[in-house]
């Protein structure tokens, strides 16, 4: 006798379709990111300036935030996407927001007037694109699983 395969229930797809939440967090993430990457990056001595912060940690963030920029716009633009890719994207920036926490708490960067508020800004963009991608990752998750369910019966 064969007993019909019936998926369980913590099964994992390698991909998944994303959905419109998370194809929204991941485009913005990567907007705005590449917007601060070029005020670092195209305004790198005037802004460390304004923010007291040295200028190569302005150029630094710059650049890293380009790449990251680039890397989230070619993510979001997927059919589909490895939730463990995604999972990544979402740790990085918590990852992040807790680094800048770090920085204004230990008083590595200039964390009073400017430097502060946009610290501030470079920490809490990152914990709501985290926020916003996991429900996205979570509602993508929950499609594919009815997908299978559906396919299934």
């Amino acid at each position: 006798m064969t007993v019909p395969h019936t998926p369980h229930a913590t099964h994992r797809p390698a991909r998944i379709t994303p959905a419109p939440l998370l194809r929204f967090g991941l485009g913005l993430d990567a907007a705005v990111s590449a917007g601060a990457a070029l005020l670092h990056l195209a305004g790198g001595g005037a802004l460390a300036a304004a923010l007291a912060w040295p200028a190569a940690a302005v150029a630094a963030s710059g650049a890293f935030m380009a790449g990251y920029a680039l890397a989230l716009a070619w993510l979001a633009r997927r059919a589909t996407l490895p939730p463990a890719g995604v999972r990544a994207v979402v740790a990085g920036n918590l990852a992040w927001a807790g680094g800048c926490a770090v920085l204004g708490a230990s008083g590595a960067l200039a964390s009073a007037g400017w430097g502060g508020v946009w610290l501030a800004l470079l920490g809490a963009g990152p914990a709501g694109f985290a926020l916003l991608q996991a429900m996205g990752l979570r509602s993508s998750m929950s499609h594919a699983a009815l997908r299978r369910s559906a396919a299934a019966a």
